[in-house]
């Protein structure tokens, strides 16, 4: 089995053609047309409340009045002031939003919008120079009834840049009184009043970062929102925004930092301000089911709130409350549109099915978000679907992600790159290109590591652990993977952990900790049972079944080949059918069925290479050499062999070189005499270092029965050698080594003349193999 592996953009499209066309509709009639899915998923779980500027959030309990904003406009200002309208913007909705009266939609949403959330109201605003002379401004507050087009209240208020929540005080004032709504209280105006930096420079860039992370600039953002703090001081709404650019550049620590000191200064805050701030630091904190209580309570107060869903959503996921998850997923599917066409949501139930093991789900929502992203022209959204779709194994893979990597230079954020770089070093990984894979790992996390990433940098070490199994280095990988694992068990990511528990188990099973390897196995199911994981459910019986049948229960092991062959009609992810099917094929093998092992490998060689895995038709060859060399047919045993080297060479793969010398040199002894002293030559120096424990003590027998010359001396030796890796094979409880060291004894006997000792040695040799139903390959 495969193991798993778990820049600002531009603007938005602009919206301008949709209010034009709304104002226009409100001289004529009321009518609108509505205008407009894992270790992997761990990466794109980490932007989706980061990314995007398509839809922005939209505030307001059940039962309010819902006022779609048109925005605040300085364009008559000079450039240097082209701050005031965000300014002032920012300050009114604080405002207007404190009460808890009037529920805003602002103008990242489609215009026709309105009408289907219900929408009564447009208000918009003008900010101009009251005189030439001096710094006082004039903002045109204009409130304009959607389902009455006649009725349309306008005000002039006067004020200075450095008194705007001065001013935006005065105007929501207005706006309520307009609507006959009561005033704000005292206690209220403090709480508006304390969602904004104090009015100068802070405030001034504060307005600039709030806008550049509403357009995906995190970096402009983050100086932005630094300069504000060193401006006006500690302020937990700066905080706040600055541990979200933070979160959409990658800098977990530094997030997390910001986050907690907005936490730390959240109290003179409106009780919802306070939660938003409380929930986001939970998430940073890896506090799962305190973060979904704080969101759950924020969506039920503001159902239409997209963005408290979808960080629900994430606290959800990463808890691997999969019902809960499907249920917000459902709920946010029945918003009106275009909300329940967002992305986002795609996003989220991509995840959401990959992390129950259905990939060809997962991938089919995913390659959806791609062509809703592609209609919005919003690249970083585009970016996070076409990851989603890649990492989900999409039909479409090379050409998503050759045109996420073209994206570097547009978006230029480190987490996006660090991110991309591992999906392109899991291609070359597929490909059976290993040195390149190792490669595009290890940018990927000197770039995570670089900014303190440390999602990004688990799941970078994740797949270079699997590259560097696969090139022979089974201690670095292992140390890997169990470094990955702690780091999600401690956040209480479950299905993450599940996941590199299985992938332990992998690394255990080849290095011959076969005990090890079923425990870490069996935590791996008891989580996957737990998260409802199907995928991993499905391959618990493979791994089994690979554990009995190097322990040399061929019966056993045959049965649960079998139960996982059966799996994988409802569970065909990562190859199951295929994989379980070598295992059943290799069981025949051992069996004595050749026939039937060797019509089972010919189909495993083919479906192999369609489906380009080159390893596993690399094995596939190499198995049919084996069955050629005990069947006597030495030419097809060489033509095999040497396709199964060449892609073994070509990979880069340690072990599986190893054994197909081993392979090499068996041909040899038995066919090919001119070529036993290179075949020798060539196992002598991996034979004493591989860390693959079978296949590292079946080539030390090898070993052994090339460095016997014929002497009562050199004999003795080499019968004391085999007793030590049969020692070593026992230890481990490895059966097949162990049957090759006695017959390996038996060829030594027999070559020095030693019939009777020979004739006892296969005795023994025939009953041990009996025992476990074991057919003995007596070309070796």
């Amino acid at each position: 089995m495969a193991e798993k592996n778990i820049k600002g953009a531009p603007e938005p499209k602009s919206i301008t053609r949709d209010v034009d066309a709304l104002r226009k509709n409100l001289d004529v009639d009321s009518k609108y047309q509505s205008a407009v899915h894992r270790l992997t998923p761990v990466i794109i779980l980490l932007f989706i409340l980061a990314a995007g500027s398509l839809f922005f959030r939209q505030k307001g309990a059940a039962g309010s009045i819902l006022i779609f904003s048109d925005g605040v406009s300085s364009e008559s200002l000079e450039p240097a002031q082209g701050w005031i309208g965000d300014a002032m913007e920012q300050a009114l909705d604080a405002y207007l939003d404190v009460g808890e009266q009037i529920q805003i939609i602002n103008q990242a949403a489609a215009a026709e919008l309105t009408t289907k959330l219900g929408a009564q109201w447009i208000v918009s605003g003008t900010i101009s120079s009251a005189t030439e002379t001096t710094d006082a401004i004039v903002l045109e507050l204009e409130l304009q009834s959607i389902d009455m087009p006649g009725r349309l209240f306008q005000a002039q208020l006067t004020g200075v840049p450095a008194g705007l929540n001065d001013l935006s005080a005065r105007a929501s004032a207005q706006v309520l009184a307009w609507l006959e709504q009561q005033p704000l209280s005292t206690v209220q105006l403090a709480e508006a009043e304390a969602e904004l930096p104090v009015p100068g420079p802070a405030q001034i860039a504060f307005a600039e970062g709030t806008r550049a992370l509403s357009h995906f600039e995190a970096r402009l953002a983050v100086e932005k929102f630094e300069a504000a703090l060193v401006a006006g001081g500690d302020h937990p709404v700066v905080h706040s925004r600055l541990a979200q650019a933070w979160t959409q550049l990658g800098y977990s620590g530094k997030a997390r930092q910001a986050a907690a000191r907005a936490f730390e200064m959240r109290s003179d805050l409106s009780r919802e301000s306070q939660l938003e701030i409380e929930g986001q630091f939970r998430l940073t904190q890896a506090e799962w089911a305190r973060a979904a209580e704080v969101f759950n309570a924020l969506k039920e107060f503001h159902p239409n709130d997209m963005s408290y869903r979808l960080q629900l959503a994430e606290a959800q996921l990463n808890s691997s409350d999969l019902d809960e998850v499907s249920q917000n997923i459902t709920d946010m599917r029945a918003l009106p549109a275009p909300y329940r066409e967002d992305p986002r949501i795609d996003l989220v139930e991509s995840s959401y099915w990959h992390q129950k093991g259905n990939y060809e789900e997962s991938s089919a929502i995913a390659d959806k978000a791609v062509v809703k992203a592609r209609d919005s022209e919003d690249l970083a959204i585009l970016a996070l679907a076409l990851i989603a779709a890649v990492n989900s194994e999409s039909s479409n893979k090379t050409e998503y992600l050759a045109e996420a990597e073209s994206l570097f230079p547009i978006l230029n954020n480190p987490r996006y790159q660090s991110a991309v770089l591992s999906e392109i070093a899991k291609q070359e990984r597929y490909d059976g290109r290993i040195d390149p894979a190792k490669e595009y790992y290890r940018q990927a996390l000197a770039v995570a590591q670089s900014i303190g990433d440390e999602p990004q940098v688990a799941d970078a070490k994740n797949g270079l652990s699997i590259a560097l199994d696969l090139e022979g280095q089974l201690s670095n990988g292992l140390a890997l993977k169990q470094e990955v694992m702690n780091y999600y068990a401690v956040r209480g990511i479950k299905a993450r952990h599940s996941i590199m528990l299985e992938n332990i188990g992998i690394s255990l099973f080849k290095m011959g900790r076969l005990s090890e390897a079923e425990q870490s196995f069996d935590e791996a199911l008891e989580i996957f049972s737990v998260v409802d994981d199907s995928i991993g459910i499905a391959w618990a019986p493979y791994h089994r079944s690979r554990l009995r049948s190097r322990a040399g229960d061929l019966i056993n092991a045959a049965q649960l080949a079998d139960e996982a062959v059966a799996n994988s009609v409802d569970n065909p992810e990562g190859s199951l059918e295929l994989n379980a099917q070598f295992e059943v094929a290799q069981i025949l093998f051992h069996q004595g069925r050749i026939d039937e092992a060797k019509t089972m490998f010919t189909a495993l060689e083919q479906s192999f290479e369609e489906i380009e895995n080159s390893i596993s038709t690399g094995e596939s060859a190499h198995m049919l050499a084996r069955i050629a060399l005990r069947r006597g047919e030495y030419s097809i045993a060489r033509e095999k062999l040497e396709k199964a080297a060449k892609i073994y060479a070509d990979s880069d793969t340690g072990y599986y070189a190893l054994d197909a010398l081993i392979t090499r040199a068996d041909l040899a002894f038995v066919n090919f005499d001119n070529d036993f002293e290179s075949a020798c030559g060539a196992l002598a120096p991996l034979a004493r270092k591989v860390e693959h424990a079978l296949i590292g003590l079946r080539a030390q027998l090898r070993l052994t029965r090339c460095l016997t010359p014929i002497s009562a001396q050199s004999t003795s030796e080499a019968i004391a050698a085999t007793r030590l890796v049969e020692d070593r094979a026992r230890d481990l409880g490895l059966f097949e080594p162990l049957l090759e060291a006695s017959m390996i004894r038996t060829q030594i006997f027999e070559s020095s003349g030693q019939v009777a000792e020979a004739s006892k040695e296969r005795e023994r040799l025939l009953s041990l193999a009996a025992s476990k139903g074991w057919s003995m390959d007596w070309t070796l």
